[in-house]
């Protein structure tokens, strides 16, 4: 993955995730050009924005709805 933390672009418009928990916990993105998303953290909206390339954010999606990122319960 090619990402970048940079300061936040002024001309991005942001979506909250449909996710988002009762206590504001959660992400922003938004389309930079045609071929590029940035994700910041709804709590700091001042703060560090990462980016990545649209195809990168695909796959990250995909990863998410497999599960991949779910935290184990079982300690075996």
């Amino acid at each position: 993955m090619t990402s970048t933390v940079f300061t936040p672009h002024t001309d991005v418009v942001w979506r909250k995730s449909s996710y988002t928990a009762e206590n504001g916990t959660c992400v922003e993105s938004g389309v930079i050009g045609a071929h590029h998303v940035a994700v910041r953290d709804s709590k700091d909206p001042d703060g560090g924005v990462l980016t990545m390339t649209s195809a990168e954010w695909r796959d990250y999606l995909a990863s998410v709805a497999s599960g991949a990122f779910d935290r184990r319960t079982d300690t075996n």
